[in-house]
């Protein structure tokens, strides 16, 4: 991730879109947090997808990665925070990784 520009987007982004762009996120990668956050098991997500549980383990994983999450309850916390934002047009939105101790 770029740490000059890409942390903080200036242009409207819809929230369906702030994982991939702001964090880098795959759309598979992304469609498996999103389900996360309905409430599914990973098993579950998988069937949905249409994908074995290995490789859903494994979009698990990098999304963790790149969004500096180390448990699927983060990553989860992290969707959901992102849904609380306004959807506003123009809005600002700076992202600072989280401090590792």
């Amino acid at each position: 991730m770029n740490t000059n520009t890409s942390q903080e987007i200036s242009q409207f982004l819809p929230r369906e879109c702030f994982l991939r762009r702001v964090c880098g996120l795959t759309k598979s990668e992304q469609r498996l947090s999103e389900l996360l956050v309905q409430g599914y098991c990973l098993r579950d997500c998988a069937q949905i997808l249409g994908i074995s549980i290995h490789t859903a383990r494994c979009h698990l994983k990098r999304a963790m990665s790149k969004t500096r999450t180390r448990r699927q309850a983060q990553l989860v916390a992290l969707v959901l925070k992102i849904a609380e934002l306004p959807n506003e047009p123009g809005l600002r939105v700076v992202v600072r990784p989280p401090k590792r101790s």
